[in-house]
């Protein structure tokens, strides 16, 4: 297909061993052959690549049949269509055969004398003839030892399932999915009941705005500021003050959060907070109202200083 299609040349140079140049090069030299039988032909016949670039190469390049293709032009080997490196061919030919033997002693059948070179092509048309071959134990038998046994993991997947997307399909993500995407927290670090430290931007007459550490937007009601009462906020705080505040709630369709700093409710033990809290964690919130307290007063020496 690539040697027909201009569009999906532009992938190329992004296979392992190739690079803008290399792959416009081997572009050039498959349009002047047009066709291609083998993957070690690229190498050893067309010389679109080099020895090191086949290498590196060979495994990503897919050679195989496309439509109505006459006996004499097909494909010749069958592992071309699979991720299987070349190095690797003899190998899965042996996974191959061992399956067929297996599959054959199971259901009582002669194994023909030309299992060999069909093995591969009986496999490929039934990938089911390998499930019953257990890939510790065959490696153990054929002395494969150590990375070898996840190479024959990988050629069993291959021979069942050449080329297929292992990826995940592509699915839209919910509006909490979006949320936490868009914020950067999670479920451990942003929860209703959870203290977190807030900016404040603006004062206003029946609220406080705050800002998140992570950028969110948080309201502070005139309500949940303190347990005094009635309060004047543009009395007891300014904007730019650092507040130690608890979830109230996470509206995470308006991407808001509301906040209260009340002691009462600062001194609550909230459910959600102590299943995300460490198990090392001594509760001590006498010391972030401290905290809050002594900023309270820096500022308003400061400011008492500066007149």
């Amino acid at each position: 297909l690539a040697i027909i299609h201009d569009w999906l040349f532009e992938t190329l140079q992004f296979v392992a061993g190739l690079g803008p140049l290399k792959a416009c090069e081997f572009r050039t030299n498959l349009q002047v052959v047009k066709r291609v039988l083998t993957r070690d032909s690229l190498y050893s016949t067309i010389r679109a690549v080099n020895e090191k670039v086949f290498t590196n190469s060979a495994g990503f390049i897919r050679v195989r049949e496309i439509g109505e293709t006459p006996s004499d032009l097909r494909p010749t080997e069958l592992l071309d269509n699979t991720r299987i490196h070349p190095e690797l061919y003899q190998m899965a030919k042996n996974l191959a055969e061992a399956a067929i033997e297996k599959e054959g002693m199971r259901n009582n059948e002669e194994v023909d004398d030309d299992v060999p070179s069909m093995a591969v092509d009986r496999v490929i048309k039934n990938p089911n003839a390998l499930d019953s071959v257990d890939i510790a134990e065959y490696a153990q038998s054929a002395h494969v030892e150590g990375r070898g046994l996840k190479t024959l993991e990988l050629i069993k997947s291959e021979l069942q399932r050449g080329f297929q997307e292992w990826r995940r399909s592509y699915s839209e993500p919910s509006q909490e999915e979006c949320f936490y995407l868009m914020t950067g927290e999670s479920k451990e670090t942003l929860f209703e009941g959870g203290i977190v430290q807030a900016t404040i931007r603006r004062v206003q007459e029946h609220q406080l705005m705050c800002v998140l550490e992570c950028g969110l937007l948080g309201f502070i009601q005139k309500e949940d500021v303190s347990d005094d009462g009635d309060v004047e906020l543009k009395d007891k705080f300014s904007e730019g003050t650092s507040v130690t505040c608890r979830v109230k709630e996470v509206k995470k369709d308006k991407y808001l959060v509301d906040l209260t700093c009340k002691e009462s409710d600062m001194r609550e033990e909230s459910r959600d907070d102590t299943q995300h809290r460490d198990k090392r964690f001594k509760s001590d919130i006498t010391f972030l109202l401290n905290e809050q307290e002594k900023t309270r007063l820096k500022k308003e020496d400061y400011i008492r200083k500066t007149f």
